[in-house]
């Protein structure tokens, strides 16, 4: 059956970047949509309106999905697919649907043969690896670390563990707030012997990439600031 298509858009991974970063074919494509599924509908729209200033943004129809708000609206969008409408994917930052509420939208899209055509744009996780200087050969992306004080030590313990055994870089995100927290915890539960990388606010003018051995963060006074953050540790 002929139907529309679910393309995966890729959005500024900080606020600070320069949207001449995303690629003309993405501008394009984003023009050319009607339909989107999104996070935050306000920052959406002005992130499309960046990319288009002569889109009527009062035309688009806007689905919205995230942690508060679960995925209960399949039927408006095989409606629209089967209108042979395409529609478009956005996060608040960097690519969709890793580590994002999207990803269940695609499960569902491929269950029923909807088309899913992802689009080249950045992602902070293989800028943070590529830039880390740690083994890009072997890696596990962890996601957020538990709040809870005990699973977050044994999960560190247990990302560590995979470091040493198998020279497996691991890679962890986190939400501004907890950045210093996150810092803290990797430093204080790590071989010093092993490296960690901190990555920063990427593709901003002030983005931070900085690998030390963890016994060399120890040595030193290092803030982070309240901004996207990507925590990677290895060999």
């Amino acid at each position: 059956m002929n139907q529309g298509s679910i393309y995966i858009i890729p959005s500024q991974i900080s606020k600070k970047s320069s949207v001449n970063m995303i690629n003309n074919h993405l501008i394009e494509i984003v023009k050319s949509l009607e339909f989107f599924i999104v996070e935050n509908i306000r920052t959406a729209r002005r992130f499309i309106k960046k990319l288009d200033n002569n889109k009527n943004i009062d035309k688009a129809t806007f689905f919205l999905i995230n942690k508060h708000n679960r995925f209960n609206f399949q039927s408006e969008i095989l409606k629209t697919l089967t209108e042979k409408k395409n529609i478009g994917i956005l996060s608040e930052s960097g690519y969709p649907c890793v580590a994002d509420p999207g990803s269940m939208i695609l499960k569902f899209a491929h269950e029923k043969n909807i088309k899913v055509i992802p689009l080249i744009g950045p992602s902070s996780i293989i800028l943070a690896l590529s830039s880390s200087g740690l083994n890009g050969q072997k890696f596990s992306f962890f996601g957020y670390l538990s709040i809870d004080i005990v699973n977050r030590k044994k999960e560190i313990h247990l990302a560590q563990k995979k470091v040493i055994k198998n020279d497996e870089t691991q890679i962890f995100i986190e939400t501004p707030f907890r950045n210093q927290k996150t810092f803290e915890d990797l430093i204080k539960n790590c071989d010093e012997h092993l490296h960690l990388c901190c990555a920063v606010n990427l593709t901003s003018n002030d983005e931070i990439i900085q690998t030390k051995k963890i016994g060399h963060w120890k040595k030193i006074i290092f803030k982070l600031p309240k901004q996207p953050a990507i925590f990677l540790i290895g060999k």
